[in-house]
């Protein structure tokens, strides 16, 4: 029958002392992420860049090419969209998406936005906010997106987390866009 390795044999080992270390990591950080609660919901993102009723407003023209349309380098857009239950605008609003949008890639098909899920006292999360800090790239239009969730407010404080965003609808002539927004959160 082998003996048992004594602690100061296991400790001797450089590739021991990492497998130690490697799980007493791995206990920590399970232990500290034991108690936080994980949420996923979705609703539709409605933006319209025309008049009337305007939800998205370009505030700075690309100083390289100030007519260059709306997808350019350069291009700053703020808005206040409503956030609804189901893709159909008039369906019930749930909040608003708030923030800024500025094309940062050369080609104008990647996007800076900082954006804030902010949700109405009609809506189930009252009061809360989901924060979103990140690189939208729109290469592949109607492809999904993900989104990193950088914090909330009240429901989702510490909240972190992904967005999973697709276009559902956009007609460029009438500037309406319709984007589907699956979240899923930890806090």
């Amino acid at each position: 029958m082998a003996a048992t390795p004594s602690l100061s044999s296991i400790l001797k080992s450089p590739l021991s002392i990492a497998s130690l270390l490697t799980i007493m990591t791995f206990t920590a950080a399970t232990a500290s992420y034991s108690g936080e609660k994980e949420a996923s919901f979705h609703f539709y993102m409605q933006e319209r860049i025309s008049p009337p009723n305007a939800t998205g407003v370009k505030l700075v023209s690309s100083p390289i090419n100030p007519a260059a349309p709306i997808f350019a380098f350069g291009n700053v857009i703020v808005f206040d969209n409503p956030l609804t239950a189901d893709a159909v605008p008039s369906s019930p609003e749930l909040g608003r998406a708030q923030g800024v949008a500025a094309f940062s890639s050369l080609d104008g098909r990647d996007i800076l936005y900082a954006l804030t899920l902010t949700f109405t006292e009609h809506g189930p999360h009252p009061g809360s906010s989901i924060v979103i800090l990140a690189r939208n790239p729109t290469k592949d239009f109607w492809a999904v997106r993900e989104l990193p969730v950088v914090g909330g407010t009240g429901k989702f404080r510490l909240a972190r987390g992904y967005v999973l965003m697709k276009i559902v609808y956009f007609n460029e002539s009438a500037g309406v866009l319709r984007m589907k927004m699956d979240v899923f959160l930890q806090n």
